[in-house]
Order: structure tokens, then C-alpha cells, then sequence
């Protein structure tokens, strides 16, 4: 049998014990490196969704209210329309009675054929 010295090997055996506890020291350090980059990354992102619902909420706040005016815009049309009609119709009764014919109420109302005719035929004289 062979008589070994453990002074010769002891170095080598500290020096490969050492190196296996350095291995994994290394990699933890790297993971926690990767671990803290991911984590900064990640609330960045956290942070940047949180902008997007911010933006989000002030764009939905402006296109309700766009809606908003766009239906008192309707309203007002619809009453306008609605009141134009009446006095193109109240100036037309008060043409005719005058005599005018179905070419001057078309053109001074508004109106069209069938509406100057049955304008005249109302409030009139008929037309043959």
C-alpha cells in the first residue's frame, strides 16, 4: 500500500473545495443580478400601464363628452329643422293667399313640387 502525505494533497483539496463553494456563489450572484434587472423591468412596465390607464381615462372623459355635445348638437339641428320647416310652411300659406304660384313658393320657401301644389291646393288657387 501506498503511503500518501496529507500535506502534499491537502492544498489541492482546499483549493477544489473552495472553487466548488465560488461556483455556485457566482451563479447566485449572477441570478440575483438577473433577478433585480427583471424586477426594475417589470415595474417600469407596472409603471408605464398604469400612465396607459391614466391616458385611457382622460381619452374616454373626452369622448363622452364629444358625445355629450354631440347629442345637444342633434337636438338643436332637429329644432332648427323643425322650426325652418314651420315657417317655410307659414310663409308659403301667406304667398299664397297673395297669389303666388308653385315656381315662387319653391323658390322663396323651399319647397318642393308636390309640397308648392299642395301648399296653393290648401291656401290657394288650384292649379290645373
Amino acid at each position: 500500500m501506498m503511503n500518501i502525505e496529507p500535506t502534499i494533497y491537502f492544498p489541492g483539496i482546499i483549493m477544489v473545495i473552495s472553487m466548488m463553494m465560488t461556483i455556485p456563489w457566482i451563479s447566485a450572484r449572477r441570478t440575483r443580478k438577473r433577478m433585480s434587472a427583471f424586477e426594475t423591468a417589470l415595474r417600469q412596465v407596472g409603471d408605464r400601464i398604469d400612465e396607459g390607464r391614466t391616458q385611457f381615462t382622460l381619452i374616454d372623459r373626452r369622448i363622452d363628452a364629444l358625445f355629450e355635445q354631440l347629442d345637444r348638437m342633434n337636438m338643436r339641428q332637429t329644432r332648427l329643422d323643425s322650426l325652418a320647416g314651420k315657417i317655410g310652411f307659414e310663409e308659403a300659406k301667406e304667398l299664397t293667399r297673395r297669389g303666388a304660384d308653385a315656381s315662387e313658393l319653391i323658390s322663396a320657401c323651399g319647397l318642393n313640387g308636390g309640397e308648392a301644389r299642395l301648399v296653393r291646393t290648401l291656401y290657394g288657387c288650384v292649379e290645373n
